[in-house]
């Protein structure tokens, strides 16, 4: 019964008798005096205000006769028991006064106390506008999408055209006839054949004419679906003439308005204005409203306005990483990351091309991040995640090479349990739990074979790993994680092995020849045993491959030594460290998969003690020495070691000088990743990580958290724990670190692998095909002459190449990604080169620059867009990176040219002669290379510039060359020609 209601003249016997207020709408109610009561009461049937059987609504007790005078005061509702309780959203107010009221003389003015409005103004003070007014309805798709009602109903109107009912538009579905109209008070939604059955109409211009606006009531409705929440006078509802925005509840008995019984729904169902303008109704998030009225969503945000945001999808959105969208629901951060079906964290689709890794370079989520607040070395933040462990008690992680799979093994229980780090909702996922014989100690050892850690994601499947755990009854159990499938195995052990007394290393296999031909029962996994029995000491390295153990006794132990024992990830080699008493080393052999030894030289080892070593990845060795520095005093240092036959050379060492009391140490399968625990005067452990940062030396990175050294020496000195057993495991890059030294297992995650005051990180993700031993490329600073970028690769530590790095079968149809840490001054006039020959279109490669949070492209290619033609995959535009070339006097010009070439290409000759001299140029090119050169030659003499491939049976080159600065030649030498090719060009003073 909200509405206008208007005095009626002929009712005024003043004083005697005080006016009546009737509706202006027909079948409307009307206000009126009841002396005996002395209160104004409002009632529909009948023509008595003292009628209690008709009234709905009083006022106080009252002598005004001034009704508005009313408005603040208390009303009340007859109840049908008799009695009555207050009315809490009343409101009375006069309609308008003066021409303010209607908005200003620019909208409307006040005539007789109604506003009349100008012409394309509406409403009952003239405060809404035709030509901003919204014409066009839908659910909003942030909330429900459909009406939780017995009947469907339309979720998308129209409003009718030049039609107000209530002063409001009516909004239409013209497909089912459904309406949203306005009553007064608040929005109904109904149809024409239920709440207008007594018009008879089929069509929305039969209904238009049928009605008049000026005397249509809203009882006249007959069924009603849906009633919305109030819209009160000058409300922040009122504000606007459409249902945007409101809340609906559902009329069950579908009656009409006098009749209704209303249900809010549990779930919220809202209109929005789904036709977008840019000054009254925007897209949302910076989108942008195109000439029809659509939103075209760019940034993630999708629905008609983009007002869904992409929170909590497993892809990093920049736009949304902002505190007042909780740093885009976790998505920017692997903490708090959780996958979904349509993402996977971390990764992200770049073209057609599927699955790049780009790791997590915004993480800025304080809740995150604070522990980093300041750091300027690479820092290492805690997963809001951690693994409770079965037994109260320490546990033995084991990480896969790239840090997304945890082992974590608890002999005291019997159990390991393999966890999936990345993108798990609810802490991390157990993806299998392997569980030994009752008190043997299972999973005292772990070995795990995983492809390398640069390999992020595989196209054909899951990256597989395979991994053993071994107790001290020595039976092993193996299982292979591939494809989903969780199938394992019992190995048996050979009696002479079996027993107690043993120090156990396993090492499993998954890169080598015919393992896709290996089956279940056939995995390959080396048992390396250190026993101590009635016999004596010794070493069986016992191999497990086709079924069948093979056995390699290595020698017995002298009453006077310690044997320090290595195996590798991959189980094929191994290295042995005989320590006599007083720590120097008598020899380190190494051991084939035959059993063939390999005796070293240790030469390098003289007048140090050896403390500990890893036989890493590649069958290098990485050993932490104890030696003297100048002054005389203890220096703990890691050296790394290439292995070549009867010798081994120093790569590159580091002296770890804030380590004081060394304990042990924890090496990745590369072994650039290293853990060193050392022991505090108060009698904690530190751990130190100590990573590649550079890919030419090591750095240290920042100091982890102390913890109780009693729990770790009890627990790794115990009978359920192998001695070279430690409650930390590290990935291959160093990114992720397991530490179980307490009861709740954390992971860490590594923020930024660089310096953040002084260096940039530069990611490269390849997405390779089934030929990536065809990959080429070449990063650094550099410099740019037209289309040729010349690398400075004469400073090895700010310069990486890559040729035939990706060539093992294993890195077919995978994804890798590797980085690096450049300095902030190399920025501008870093330059990658990159070639390939991809076989399938969807495959290329995508690079980024992240520095302090922000990630930026830096170079991108993809199917045919790469070739092997050394251009630049980015072109700088910073003077101080462009080359000119020139020439010492007048008489000659700068010749400049460069080739690429990509699979076995020996045969292509590139050939420079002149009409005076002949031949001043022969040059033949190895594969897979990028080569330029650059000569002065003189300006009166013609030239001629041929590329020739000698019969091209495979591959591509690419050619590409400048005279005076000008192009002069350019092409591509195919594979599969019938003949020999030969290209050739002529420059300089020709005829």
């Amino acid at each position: 019964h909200s509405g206008v209601y208007l005095i009626q003249p002929n009712q005024n016997t003043f004083p005697l008798v005080r006016f009546r207020y009737l509706e202006k709408r027909n079948g409307g109610g009307q206000f009126a005096y009841c002396n005996s009561k002395q209160e104004f009461r409002f009632f529909v049937k009948g023509n008595d205000p003292c009628d209690d059987n008709n009234a709905l609504l009083r006022s106080g007790t009252t002598t005004t006769y001034d009704i508005t005078s009313l408005a603040d005061e208390t009303w009340f509702v007859f109840q049908p028991n008799g009695g009555t309780i207050p009315m809490s959203d009343f409101l009375l107010t006069v309609a308008c006064r003066d021409d303010f009221d209607c908005g200003g003389t620019e909208n409307g003015k006040c005539v007789r106390g109604l506003c009349e409005c100008n012409e394309g103004v509406f409403g009952l003070r003239c405060g809404y506008r035709k030509n901003t007014t919204c014409t066009s309805l839908s659910l909003n798709e942030l909330f429900e999408v459909t009406f939780p009602t017995p009947r469907a109903i339309a979720t998308v109107f129209e409003s009718i055209p030049n039609f107000l009912l209530y002063s409001r538009p009516v909004f239409v579905n013209r497909t089912t006839s459904d309406l949203v109209l306005y009553t007064g008070l608040r929005w109904a939604i109904t149809s024409l054949e239920t709440g207008f059955a007594y018009l008879n109409v089929k069509t929305v211009d039969e209904f238009k004419n049928a009605l008049s606006p000026s005397t249509f009531h809203a009882s006249f409705i007959q069924s009603v679906d849906l009633v919305s929440d109030p819209v009160q006078f000058q409300s922040v509802e009122d504000s606007v003439s459409t249902p945007d925005g409101l809340n609906w509840q559902v009329n069950v008995g579908q009656g009409d308005l006098a009749d209704v019984n209303l249900i809010t729904p549990r779930d919220t169902v809202q209109f929005l204005c789904s036709l977008c303008n840019n000054d009254t109704n925007p897209c949302n998030f910076g989108n942008v409203c195109n000439s029809v009225g659509s939103c075209v969503c760019s940034n993630g945000a999708t629905g008609a306005l983009c007002q869904i945001t992409p929170l909590g999808n497993g892809r990093c959105d920049p736009e949304f990483n902002t505190r007042d969208l909780s740093y885009d629901g976790g998505d920017c951060c692997q903490a708090t990351c959780v996958n979904t079906p349509e993402n996977q964290c971390g990764l992200v689709d770049f073209g057609n091309i599927s699955g790049v890794d780009i790791g997590f370079p915004l993480c800025k989520d304080p809740s995150v991040v604070s522990r980093c607040d300041g750091a300027t070395l690479p820092c290492f933040i805690p997963s809001s995640k951690s693994i409770s462990t079965l037994s109260g008690q320490l546990s033995f992680p084991t990480l896969s090479a790239n840090g997304k799979i945890l082992a974590v093994a608890e002999p005291r229980v019997d159990t390991i349990r393999v966890f999936d780090l990345v993108g798990s909702q609810n802490g991390f996922n157990v993806v299998k739990t392997l569980v030994g014989q009752r008190n043997t100690g299972f999973g005292t050892q772990i070995g795990m074979g995983t492809m390398p850690g640069n390999i992020k994601s595989r196209r054909l499947g899951m990256v597989p790993i395979i991994l053993a755990g071994i107790g001290y009854d020595a039976t092993l159990r193996v299982f292979q994680w591939e494809w989903n499938e969780f199938p394992s195995i019992d190995v048996p052990c050979p009696s002479q092995l079996c027993g107690a007394n043993t120090r156990i290393e396993v090492g499993v296999s998954y890169d080598i020849p015919g393992f896709d031909n290996i089956t279940l029962s056939q995995p390959f996994v080396s048992v390396l045993i250190e026993y101590d029995s009635s016999q004596g000491r010794g070493i069986y390295w016992s191999v497990w491959d086709s079924g069948n153990w093979t056995s390699f006794s290595l020698g017995n132990e002298g009453s006077g030594s310690d044997v320090k024992m290595s195996l590798s990830e991959d189980g094929q080699s191994l290295a042995l460290a005989a320590l006599f008493l007083d720590g120097t080393v008598s020899n380190i052999g190494f051991f084939g998969i035959n059993g063939t030894e390999v005796t070293v030289a240790v030469d390098d080892f003289a007048g140090v003690d050896v403390l500990d070593f890893q036989l890493t990845s590649d069958d290098d060795i990485v050993a932490i020495v104890n030696s003297s520095d100048a002054d005389g005093d203890s220096l703990i240092s890691i050296r790394r070691y290439n292995v070549f036959p009867n010798n081994i050379v120093l790569q590159k060492t580091f002296n770890a000088t804030n380590v004081t009391n060394f304990q042990s140490a924890v090496f990745s399968d590369s072994g650039e990743a290293i853990v060193l625990i050392d022991l505090s005067p108060d009698g904690t452990y530190y751990y130190h990580t100590v990573v590649n940062g550079f890919g030419k030396t090591w750095n240290t990175y920042e100091t982890l958290a102390a913890v109780s050294s009693a729990g770790i020496s009890r627990e790794v000195n115990s009978p359920f724990a192998g001695s070279t057993s430690l409650p930390v495991s590290i990935s291959s890059d160093g990114s992720i670190l397991a530490d179980g030294s307490a009861p709740e297992m954390q992971v860490f995650v590594l923020l930024t692998k660089c310096n953040t005051n002084s260096q940039v990180e530069f990611r490269l993700s390849i997405a390779n095909d089934g030929v990536p031993d065809e990959v080429v490329w070449g990063l650094g600073p550099g410099a740019q002459y037209r289309e040729i970028t010349f690398l400075n690769y004469s400073d090895p530590s700010v310069s990486w190449s890559c040729e035939n790095c990706y060539g093992p079968e294993t890195y077919s149809w995978t994804t890798v990604a590797d980085s690096f840490c450049f300095p902030r001054a190399l920025r501008d006039c870093l330059f990658l080169l990159y070639s390939a020959s991809l076989i399938d279109p969807v495959v290329g490669f995508v690079s980024f620059l992240n520095d302090n949070g922000t990630a930026t492209l830096f170079a991108a290619g993809e199917g045919d867009q790469i070739s092997p033609l050394p251009f630049p995959k980015r072109v700088s535009t910073n003077p101080q990176c462009l080359r000119e070339f020139g020439c010492p006097d007048s008489t000659s010009s700068p010749f400049v040219y460069t080739i690429g070439t990509n699979t076995q290409l020996s045969d292509i000759n590139v050939e420079i002669s002149s009409d005076s001299n002949g031949v001043i140029l022969d040059q033949y090119f190895d594969p897979r290379r990028i080569f330029w050169d650059d000569f002065c030659l003189p300006r009166n003499d013609c030239f001629t510039f041929s590329v020739n491939d000698n019969g091209l049976s495979e591959g591509q080159a690419e050619y590409l060359a400048y005279y005076e600065g000008k192009e002069i030649a350019r092409g591509r030498l195919v594979a599969g020609a019938t003949s020999f090719q030969t290209f050739s060009f002529k420059f300089g003073a020709c005829e």
